[in-house]
């Protein structure tokens, strides 16, 4: 063989074998590279480090509430100590009232809600009668003497200040709208003012002193709620609310000759219905990534 051919055959091996080298380098670079985690390469890269990385978001946020409804109260027995033993009730209602109230409250998660709450619960007018015969021989209730039998109407006013810690539990979401269901324990401070016993066939009328009870409270909800924005929810519901035992003070009456204790309404409660606004305190952060 010539040596000038001996020559290029020589020079094209080494040539062939210098690019398969770099090849193989290259190959074996970029797969180390591609093993390595992409904060490493950014670190390396210059385009940012590990403390750069946004935080975990939490679902944890934070919101004010606002409330206001109307009361629907009743109570499940009217009773007085002078004529207990021998009265019955006839009627027993309340006109509804407006309340209105306000909190702060907690997105613990996704399903779960924690506030607390201070409502005041305005002016409610209660109506009551009941029917008395303190004769032994109901035979004898013939008006002859009306104290043995006859009727007491009874008038006064209900005002409370109510707080509560309430939590909720949000069953889904659907287009925006969620369903849910609560319970809270609290106090409320009821006020009974102006009772007034109207004895038509005795001819009285007795007038009782206000009187203010702090009684523990409890209450159960349900209702609907729906996204606005992301910062703002509205919600309407149903809640069922027991304020306790409450009564009015001394009754006496116009003559001062004779006096009892109070006009009791037992187991007083409201259902109420409500529409409530939530503004959250703390909307999601976005964390850009650092670049240099």
């Amino acid at each position: 063989m010539p040596a000038e051919a001996a020559d290029q055959i020589t020079k094209g091996t080494v040539m062939t074998s210098t690019r398969v080298s770099i090849l193989l380098g290259a190959a074996i670079g970029l797969a180390v590279l591609a093993g390595q985690p992409a904060t490493t390469l950014a670190a390396d890269l210059d385009y940012g480090s590990v403390k750069d990385a946004p935080p975990a978001q939490s679902s944890r946020s934070w919101y004010l509430r606002s409330f206001a409804g109307f009361s629907n109260y009743e109570s499940d027995d009217l009773s007085n100590e002078l004529q207990d033993q021998f009265s019955s009730n006839i009627n027993n209602d309340f006109e509804s009232a407006p309340f209105m109230g306000f909190g702060l409250g907690m997105q613990a998660n996704h399903w779960l809600r924690l506030e607390g709450t201070l409502e005041y619960r305005g002016n409610a007018t209660f109506h009551g009668m009941d029917k008395y015969d303190n004769d032994v021989d109901p035979t004898q209730c013939d008006g002859a003497d009306p104290t043995d039998c006859g009727t007491n109407e009874f008038t006064a006013v209900t005002e409370a200040w109510v707080g509560l810690a309430s939590a909720y539990v949000d069953i889904c979401t659907w287009r925006g709208i969620t369903p849910f269901i609560g319970g809270s324990i609290g106090f409320a401070n009821v006020d009974v003012k102006g009772m007034k016993d109207v004895n038509v066939p005795a001819n009285s009328v007795a007038t009782g002193s206000d009187n203010t009870e702090t009684n523990f409270a409890w209450a159960l909800h349900a209702g609907l709620s729906y996204e606005v924005t992301p910062s703002f929810t509205v919600d309407v519901g149903y809640r069922f609310m027991n304020l306790g035992d409450v009564s009015s003070g001394q009754m006496t009456t116009y003559d001062g000759a004779v006096s009892y204790a109070s006009v009791n309404l037992d187991d007083l409660h409201s259902h109420d219905l409500l529409i409530g606004m939530r503004w959250k305190l703390d909307a999601p952060a976005a964390y850009p990534v650092a670049m240099k």
